[in-house]
């Protein structure tokens, strides 16, 4: 068994490429006291001419390693996004896996029955009866 790991930053680069934000950027800042501190700076579009863009930051907890510092504050950035543009993040793996499966199981009898209908075409005229010759192409 396995387990496979989605990175929110590459989830997140695709939101903000399908929802045309400006600017969004990875930030590290060291604190006085050494400590590192790692976000995500993001600036939404103005959404008047008279108005400029707003800059937010999304910072995760400190004492965290870097790339997990990196994917809480995504996941920070992601929810809210959701809330703002209404999107929803799929699974298309299992989505695509789920839809497959559904085509196939519908699709497998209507296969049979081709087969069988050719089988009794082709069966039937070697046997002398006479058919429409795009029926015969078609079996």
């Amino acid at each position: 068994m396995f387990a496979v790991r989605v990175s929110y930053l590459a989830i997140l680069r695709e939101v903000a490429q399908s929802c045309c934000l400006p600017y969004i950027s990875t930030v590290h800042e060291i604190l006085q006291d050494g400590a590192s501190l790692y976000g995500i700076e993001l600036e939404f579009p103005a959404l008047q001419c008279s108005v400029r863009s707003q800059t937010y930051f999304f910072w995760a907890n400190s004492g965290m390693e870097r790339s997990a510092a990196y994917e809480a504050a995504a996941l920070q950035v992601l929810l809210a996004l959701q809330q703002i543009y209404g999107f929803v993040v799929l699974d298309y793996n299992m989505h695509g896996l789920m839809l497959y499966r559904t085509l196939a199981q519908r699709l497998l009898p209507v296969a049979n029955r081709g087969v069988q209908l050719a089988r009794l075409v082709i069966g039937s005229q070697q046997r002398g009866v006479q058919y429409d010759p795009t029926l015969v192409a078609s079996a």
